[in-house]
This record gives C-alpha cells, structure tokens and sequence, in this order.
C-alpha cells in the first residue's frame, strides 16, 4: 500500500512537472502565404521549441509541425493548407526540459535532430533505413525512399516514383507511421514482417508519389500523391486521418499533396464519400482526370513524356510507351500489309493493338 502511495505520487508530480513545462502562446498575427499555408506570427525565444497543434475535425485534434525558437517575432506554419485561426494553438516547450509529444519514451528534440530515424509526431519506434523511416524531413530522404518499380496489381503506378507507407493503430490515440524502403520491399506485408510489427484492426497502406512536373493550384510546381493500395477510396474520416498523419511527418511538404484514387473506386467515392470532401483541405485526383484517357502523352509544358522506344515483336508495350515497329520485321515475318495506311490491314490493326494501350500522365 505505501508502494502503491508513492507511486501515484510520483507520477502526479511528473504530470505536474510536464504541464509547468508547455504554455499556450498567443498568437499576434493570422495570415495565409501565397501558397495556402498559415503564417502564424508570435512572440518568440531561442530557449524554447514550439509545437503548433490543429483542429481537423471536433474529434480529431493533432500536432502538425515543430519549430524551433529564436528570440523576437517568429512564424509558425505547417505542411497543409490553412485551417482558420481558431483551429490552431501554439505549445512552448523549454529547450532545457523538452517534452515527449508522441510519448515514445524519446524527447521531442532528440527525436527532431535525428530526423529521418525518429520523429517527433510519431508513436512509431525507430527502425533501419534499409527498412525505412518514420519521418521524410526532405525530399532528398523521400528520393532514397522511393522506387520505380512496375507492378501488375496497381498500373496506375507504372514508370512513376514512389514511397509505400504504412499506418499502425491509425485510428487510436497513438497511431505509428511507417514510410517504407520500397527498394528493399516490394509489399507492405513483407516489410511489416521485416520489422516484426503487429498488423491488425484500422492499418493504412499505400504509396505517396513524386509528380516533377504537377503545377499545383497554389502555383508550386511538383507535389505529391497519395493513394490507398490499389487505388482504394474510403470515407472522408478515414482519408483524412490518413492524410494528416503523413503530412505531419512530411515536414517539407508545400501544400502540395493530394489525393488519388483509382478508376475502379472512381464510383464508390463520387457516390458515397465525395460531399464530405467539399471545403476540406484534400483535394482529390481521380484516375479518369488524371489520364483523361489519352492514349499518349504530348509533348507539351506541364505534362509527363511517353518513351518513344523501338521494339520487337516479341515484347509487350508498357503504358508509358509509344512504340515503333521495325517494317522488316514485319516483313519477314510474313505480316506485312501493303495497304499500311488502309485501317483495316493486318498490320495497321496490329500496330494499334499494340500501341493502343494507355500511356498515363503522372499523377
């Protein structure tokens, strides 16, 4: 019983000894920058570090960015779009005795200044980078990350750059995010096996792409997507608590990230979960938009370039590829048709078969 007294006191005074260390912070100024994102504007100081934290939701509150202090007016801002000033508070934290906000048991500077390994708005343990991460605090961390790798059961992820993530415990107080080696793993259940993780119940899981050559709305060019495996659609709250917690630990993002789904979950969303999306900070990118069916891609400013490649008979185009086809080949297989501009020859309709396929713009 006197263990048992001490105990519960101890930890009253630790909890104590924790809310002396954090403060709310007024904020002095409310403005949006050209790009979307809040410029919050405060008094502050090179002893201490600043959590902001935002409302997404009335149930689903979270810490979006950490800054460090320096003395005088500062700007605290965050990866996405601007949520009203009301949706924001502001938390100092003391340098000297800095605090645990994804309460792994590592302080939030250590795991700041060991970014990509550790992250401070992440329950997720460490791991290996040849495993991967739980943080991407630039994009040259992101371009180690990612892989172009084709793969039968998503093409609409063919020839483009791409990181799979996967989300622990998503919808519980402590969710851990993972952004995944894709060089090292082909599957996310390889890698979960890799670190011996634990997948059951709300788990995400899917890719963020890398899209050079997207002009966003807010006028930056190149941004980011992503998709649920195979292109899955799922309700708005969801989508968004899958969406944030990437954001959060995707410090350099310029509110350039959005949202895709692919053509065969084009219905489910647009029917059951599109209306909840209208006024949110997602934007979604639907596959049939994206690649609005061309069978090429033009050479034209702000689009991605098919591969004009020349190719065997044997080989299969992929979907980015626009082919050429050697005429003797052709010949001395016994396939040539003299009437190659007439629609209905041999060959035109074997060109076009082959060739038909769709070459996708990035998404």
């Amino acid at each position: 019983m006197i263990k048992e007294k001490i105990y519960l006191l101890v930890l009253t005074l630790c909890i104590s000894s924790s809310s002396f260390a954090q403060e709310i912070v007024p904020i002095d100024n409310y403005s949006i920058n050209g790009i979307g994102q809040v410029q919050l504007s405060i008094q502050g100081n090179a002893d201490k570090y600043y959590i902001l934290e935002a409302e997404h939701s009335p149930a689903f509150e979270w810490a979006t960015s950490m800054t460090m202090g320096v003395d005088g007016t500062m700007v605290i801002s965050e990866p996405g779009g601007a949520y009203p000033e009301e949706n924001y508070t502001i938390w100092a934290y003391d340098i000297d005795s800095p605090g645990d906000i994804d309460g792994d048991g590592i302080d939030d500077l250590t795991e700041y200044n060991n970014m990509p390994t550790d992250a401070p708005l992440n329950y997720a343990e460490a791991i290996d980078f040849i495993d991967g991460s739980t943080s991407i605090p630039d994009a040259e961390t992101f371009l180690a990350l990612a892989t172009v790798n084709n793969v039968g059961w998503a093409p609409f992820l063919d020839d483009q750059l791409y990181v799979k993530f996967g989300i622990l415990d998503r919808d519980t107080p402590e969710p851990k995010v993972y952004f995944i080696n894709s060089n090292t793993y082909t599957i996310h259940a390889a890698f979960f096996n890799g670190i011996n993780a634990d997948v059951t119940g709300d788990d995400s899981s899917g890719e963020i792409v890398f899209n050079p050559t997207q002009i966003n709305p807010n006028g930056v060019i190149g941004g980011y997507s992503f998709n649920f495996s195979f292109g899955d659609a799922y309700n708005f709250e969801a989508t968004q608590r899958t969406f944030e917690l990437l954001m959060a630990n995707m410090p350099f993002l310029q509110n350039n990230m959005n949202h895709f789904i692919g053509q065969a979950d084009e219905n489910q969303h647009l029917n059951n979960y599109a209306d909840d999306f209208v006024g949110s900070r997602i934007e979604v990118a639907l596959e049939s938009d994206v690649f609005a069916e061309v069978n090429y891609i033009p050479f034209h400013q702000a689009e991605g370039y098919g591969f004009f490649r020349q190719m065997d008979l044997e080989e299969t185009p992929g979907s980015r590829d626009i082919v050429l086809y050697d005429t003797s080949e052709l010949s001395a297989s016994g396939r040539w048709d003299h009437h190659i501009g007439d629609s209905n020859s041999s060959v035109s309709r074997e060109l076009e078969s082959h060739s038909g396929q769709r070459t996708k713009r990035l998404h």
